[in-house]
């Protein structure tokens, strides 16, 4: 089985560890695997590939070498280009280079399935395989009902075109109210993996100050649900003085949590 994923960068994140983690994963069960990151550059890894895994970026290969879309790719868009609205229409002109450059790409790693990752690289990708029959999987790693792509065309592009999909892949059931009924159709739940390293846990794991700690981290915006988290431990903590719970993270709704934080009497 040959797979291709496509991500914008390894430069880190929890979709990226997810991608290097199933990467891994299949590698060692034989598979070949194709990492394709679109904007990664030269820099460093986030997360380390396994050894067998090929990596390609397009921003160190294509895209600097060859940046001129060929005219047999741009035809194989025309008739979707002729047939979506103008803010679509501008989204899809913005990115066409990156577009035949991706699908150029896709196609000389030869797949059995092709996984995107987030959703601007998920319509992408859509985009750029366009009539050629790949079978792809797309995956929403956000709740799309609180996150957008920011862009109008691109929000309209990702309804037209995720029913292209063979799957959508999403982390939770409730997820799927924001697609369309002929979406839903395709969409599966999945969630993210947990690995256990061996060894035996300690019933009643403790820092070495003697306290109970749970550590919560992630950007501090809306859609990772800081907010329920505090309260439901508003709700448990009156009862287990010794459990203390540690948020690391930065973003927009920091001073808004901190107040939450308070309210709650968990300061």
């Amino acid at each position: 089985m040959r797979i291709t994923f496509v991500i914008s960068s390894l430069l880190g994140g929890g979709a990226e560890r997810t991608v290097a983690n199933m990467a891994a994963y299949w590698t060692n069960k034989g598979w070949e695997i194709t990492v394709l990151t679109l904007f990664h550059g030269r820099g460093p890894l986030a997360y380390e590939l396994h050894p067998k895994v090929r990596h390609i970026d397009l921003l160190s290969t294509t895209l600097h070498h060859n940046p001129r879309p060929d005219a047999a790719s741009l035809l194989a868009l025309r008739d979707i280009f002729d047939s979506v609205s103008p803010p679509e229409r501008k989204a899809i002109m913005d990115d066409i280079v990156l577009i035949v450059a991706l699908r150029h790409a896709i196609v000389k790693t030869n797949p059995d399935r092709v996984i995107s990752f987030i959703d601007a690289t998920n319509i992408r990708v859509l985009l750029a395989l366009y009539k050629l029959n790949l079978k792809v999987l797309v995956s929403e790693r956000s709740d799309p009902r609180q996150v957008s792509t920011g862009r109008e065309g691109w929000d309209l592009l990702r309804h037209r075109l995720y029913p292209l999909a063979d799957r959508i892949i999403l982390l939770h059931p409730e997820a799927m109210s924001f697609f369309s009924p002929k979406v839903q159709s395709r969409c599966r739940v999945i969630s993210n993996a947990a690995f256990y390293s061996g060894g035996s846990a300690a019933k009643e794991p403790r820092s070495r100050n003697g306290e109970n700690k749970l550590l919560s981290m992630g950007r501090l915006e809306r859609e990772k649900g800081i907010d329920l988290l505090l309260h439901a431990f508003s709700r448990v903590a009156p009862r287990h003085p010794s459990w203390f719970l540690d948020i690391w993270g930065e973003g927009p709704q920091r001073s808004l949590l901190e107040d939450l934080a308070r309210d709650l009497n968990l300061s």
